[in-house]
């Protein structure tokens, strides 16, 4: 089972057996041990979950539970009692989950979703609109992280955006600052053979969970200070409650 080989004991992981006797389609509770010895001391106000394919689901979370999104996790995975679904837990509040199907004894495929991703890949060059602020007069560019971005952990760059501001010139290091001047070292990579296509990669992720950038929201990146090591501020534009 290729997808299920992703769950090792190497990160944390716990299961929930879908009773009968629980409320399953409105909430699903983190069991207490798991909680209190992995994700005691993390701000446990959203989570992630990510399916197979790479799509994801927010979920806002109360206390253990998650909450508001899961519901719709449900239905988009038809689960049902006896279902067996393993979380994995991939750091900070994002789980990789994995749907086995007791009636026959194997993971459950959803090859629509890996379907949805492609179509996305395919869009993604109509994404990114580079410009520059009247205010500041610093470059920059918006973009909406999808799915494929979440599963790659990555966020492409404009092609014109990386080739006038002379980011195509191999992989280096950048620095990711967000509103409340927290920051992060990333990478800009290069995209093989693209003639200009960059992303940014590494810890793009850890500024997004920080931030609760979710695929679909939409992102302002602003390229504060150019130099060997370019800064970066990323705004969100459309927050979540």
């Amino acid at each position: 089972m290729e997808n299920g080989a992703r769950f090792t004991p190497s990160k944390p992981h716990f299961f929930q057996p879908l009773l009968p006797n629980l409320q399953f389609q409105s909430e699903l509770s983190i069991p207490a041990s798991f909680f209190e010895r992995y994700l005691k001391g993390l701000k446990c106000e959203k989570a992630v979950l990510r399916s197979c394919g790479g799509r994801t689901w927010p979920v806002k979370m109360k206390r253990r539970k998650f909450k508001d999104g899961w519901e719709k996790f449900v239905q988009d995975h038809d689960l049902k009692v006896w279902d067996f679904v393993v979380f994995k837990h991939e750091g900070d509040m994002l789980f990789d989950v994995m749907v086995l199907d007791t009636s026959t004894e194997s993971q459950r495929e959803y090859p629509h979703f890996a379907t949805e991703i492609k179509e996305e890949e395919e869009d993604e060059k109509e994404i990114c609109k580079p410009s520059a602020s009247k205010k500041s007069g610093k470059p920059y560019f918006f973009a909406t992280p999808t799915v494929l971005d979440w599963k790659e952990y990555r966020l492409r760059v404009p092609r014109s955006f990386a080739l006038s501001n002379g980011l195509s010139n191999g992989v280096r290091e950048i620095k990711l600052v967000d509103k409340q001047k927290r920051s992060w070292t990333a990478k800009l990579i290069p995209k093989k053979g693209s003639n200009g296509i960059v992303r940014i990669g590494h810890d793009w992720r850890g500024l997004c969970i920080a931030n609760a950038i979710m695929a679909g929201d939409s992102v302002k990146v602003e390229l504060v200070e150019k130099g060997e090591k370019p800064v970066f501020k990323v705004y969100k534009l459309n927050p979540r409650n």
